[in-house]
């Protein structure tokens, strides 16, 4: 809403002046306006992509289901919290880590070469 409250009213007015309809104006004028927040949204999100809501999986969790429901989070909550393998679960952490930053810099790049929208990339 806040992105929507920022777009300038005169561009509204011309283009109803101009005969456009709620659906093109909504086309031409308020999805280009916002693509830099959609963009910026996108980032966030995939960066939060390998952060799996583990207390949901955590709480329904047991031996019977070890085969199927390991989640990082499960997995170095098992082995590091019941089985003491703490190099092994800062292995995994580091790998977790790794992969989302390379996966946050993939799209990075990709938001960085799209037409006109290069200046929204984080770096």
């Amino acid at each position: 809403m806040a992105a929507l409250s920022g777009i300038d009213p005169q561009l509204y007015e011309s283009a109803q002046l101009d005969g456009a309809g709620r659906l093109r104006q909504a086309v031409s004028i308020s999805l280009p306006s916002l693509v830099p927040m959609i963009f910026i949204l996108f980032l966030l999100q995939v960066a939060a992509l390998m952060q799996e809501s583990w207390e949901q999986i955590f709480n329904l969790y047991n031996a019977n289901v070890y085969q199927v429901a390991d989640v990082f989070e499960t997995l170095i909550y098992r082995a590091g919290i019941q089985h003491a393998r703490f190099g092994y679960t800062t292995a995994i952490g580091m790998f977790q880590n790794v992969a989302g930053l390379i996966i946050l810099l993939i799209v990075n790049g990709i938001i960085r070469r799209s037409a006109d929208y290069g200046d929204y990339a984080l770096w």
